[in-house]
């Protein structure tokens, strides 16, 4: 598993800037992150139906909040960085 884990990690940035393209011939920045994060939530999505009962509203809405503004903060620089490097 381990090394299953390893070699997916080590994959990412090529598979980053395959789908980003070289300057304007791939996918946008923010559209990538939506479709990176979107299917990652899919796939956790059972995991956190299971978990997430015991939170408030307002516990939720922080989670909710700080998620989207991480996720966006990092991986939009992250992407855009990847494009031009």
């Amino acid at each position: 598993m381990t090394l299953i884990a390893v070699t997916m990690w080590g994959m990412a940035p090529v598979g980053t800037r395959y789908l980003l393209g070289m300057a304007f011939g791939g996918l946008p920045a923010a559209s990538f992150a939506g479709l990176r994060y979107g299917l990652t939530a899919l796939c956790f999505l059972p995991v956190a139906l299971t978990r997430l009962p015991g939170w408030s509203g307002r516990d939720l809405a922080i989670g909710v909040g700080l998620g989207m503004v991480g996720v966006t903060g990092y991986n939009l620089a992250n992407s855009m960085g990847m494009r031009t490097v």
